[in-house]
């Protein structure tokens, strides 16, 4: 509805902003809709998990493992990948709700703290986006270098560009489809005492794991070229440096 707001602000005709309006009160008409016949008025863990999919219930329960395990709860910090922004921002929701003592029968001891740090909208006006966007990813993305959050749901904006030393578990809640996407994702996940996690749909299992064997094989060929090119080689003579040159 937010979003919707800025373009019908933005509208520059008003065919389009009558359309932008409609779409608003159908909207509006759909909630009113699940509040009454589903009751998600009621905020409740089990309201959550009995209205969730069946993905999301599986996230739920391996984050509440992962978090409340003996040996790394204190020093969790998660990256949980999802293809769309609507996608993060939902299921931030869903978390923080599961988490708040202020609703009816959450859950005790529920030490995930989330956020959502997701890109630009094409469809919103660059100036109202950058304004909503950089300032609130800045903050996100400052509060988990403090530990102040520890699970951040989040778009490709973050697989590179951005130093998050501390994540130690990278979740991709929508499965990597390209080589770029999985090496950067998962080199989120570098610290030896990292774990790397794709959720993957019993369908799409034998194309995964064939798409994965040749990831594995290019970032072999692709380490193989790098060894002896990197920082740590020695320094190259005037000789090598010419030959170089006239490659």
């Amino acid at each position: 509805l937010i979003q919707l707001e800025l373009l019908k602000r933005a509208s520059s005709s008003e065919k389009y902003r009558c359309i932008v309006k409609n779409a608003i009160t159908n909207i509006e008409r759909f909630i009113q809709i699940m509040k009454t016949e589903l009751n998600i008025n009621v905020k409740s863990t089990a309201t959550i998990r009995e209205h969730s999919s069946h993905k999301v219930q599986k996230m739920i329960d391996y984050l509440q493992n992962a978090f409340t395990n003996s040996d790394r709860e204190k020093d969790m910090q998660c990256l949980i990948f999802c293809k769309r922004r609507s996608t993060a921002k939902a299921l931030y929701h869903i978390i923080k709700y599961y988490g708040d003592y202020s609703i009816k029968e959450c859950v005790q001891n529920f030490p995930i703290k989330p956020d959502f740090v997701v890109g630009l909208n094409k469809d919103l006006p660059s100036d109202i986006e950058n304004i909503i966007s950089q300032s609130f990813n800045r903050n996100a993305i400052e509060k988990f270098s403090k530990k102040e959050t520890n699970c951040i749901f989040c778009t490709n904006v973050l697989e590179e560009g951005i130093d998050l030393q501390l994540c130690n578990l990278v979740i991709m809640y929508d499965q990597p489809e390209t080589f770029r996407s999985y090496m950067q994702s998962r080199g989120r996940a570098r610290d030896s005492n990292s774990n790397y996690v794709v959720f993957i749909s019993n369908g799409c299992v034998a194309k995964f794991d064939k798409n994965l064997k040749l990831w594995s094989e290019v970032n072999g060929e692709i380490k193989g070229e790098l060894i002896g090119k990197t920082n740590d080689r020695e320094e190259p003579s005037e000789n090598d440096i010419l030959l170089q040159e006239d490659h």
